[in-house]
Parts: structure tokens; C-alpha cells; sequence
């Protein structure tokens, strides 16, 4: 599979065959594996932790522009990474650690990856 990637402040342009492509917000497409290597903008270099009730579904924001960190506000469909929501449901109650800086390999989970930022 052919793959073209550029990268011009912060935009992303991919050419991939029709099967397995996720369609994004705007001109962009993803693929599943792809949009996981793509990462956010860093919101916050500490995580959130929160109080999930089991059941309920949360939209972990990947791209870092929402103003309701760690949650999606909408505020993607104004970027060119491509990156939509990651979304969670919780399968029981409990503190979940939420990454803001977006560099986490385990979306939308923190990892501590923003221990190895700058």
C-alpha cells in the first residue's frame, strides 16, 4: 500500500486504496492504524483523573484543541490533523487516569508519556 506523507504546519494529506479507510472530518482520511500514530497537540502535560460510572460512554478528545480536556468540545472540526474523538465506555465504576498531552500510546488512557516531554 502506497503511502504519501506530508506534513506542513500541522497538516496531513494520505493516499490510501478505498478498503479499510476511515472517513474524517474535512478532506482527510485515516486509517484505523494510522490515526493512532497521529498524535495531538499537547493540552496539558498532566493527566485528569476522573470518576467513570459504568455504562456511560466518554469522547476522549485526541487532537488537544478542546477546551473541555480531557473530553471532546467539537473543537476538532476546526483542525487539519484529522483526528476525531477516541470513544470509551466504562465497564465499572472507577478513577481512570485521561491523557492531556496526547502522546499516549494507550488512547485515551495516560501512559505516562508526558513524563518524557520537554
Amino acid at each position: 500500500m502506497a503511502m504519501l506523507l506530508r506534513s506542513l504546519s500541522g497538516q496531513l494529506s494520505r493516499n490510501f486504496p478505498s478498503n479499510g479507510v476511515v472517513k474524517s472530518q474535512g478532506f482527510r482520511s485515516l486509517t484505523p492504524a494510522l490515526a493512532a500514530e497521529v498524535k495531538g497537540q499537547i493540552a496539558k502535560k498532566t493527566p485528569t483523573k476522573v470518576l467513570c460510572e459504568e455504562g456511560k460512554s466518554y469522547a476522549w478528545c485526541a487532537c488537544g484543541l478542546s477546551g473541555k480536556q480531557p473530553f471532546c468540545d467539537g473543537s476538532h472540526k476546526n483542525s487539519t490533523l484529522g483526528l476525531t474523538p477516541v470513544r470509551w465506555t466504562a465497564t465499572s465504576s472507577k478513577e481512570i487516569f485521561f491523557c492531556n498531552c496526547k502522546q499516549t500510546n494507550k488512547r485515551p488512557f495516560c501512559d505516562g508519556s508526558h513524563k518524557k516531554l520537554a
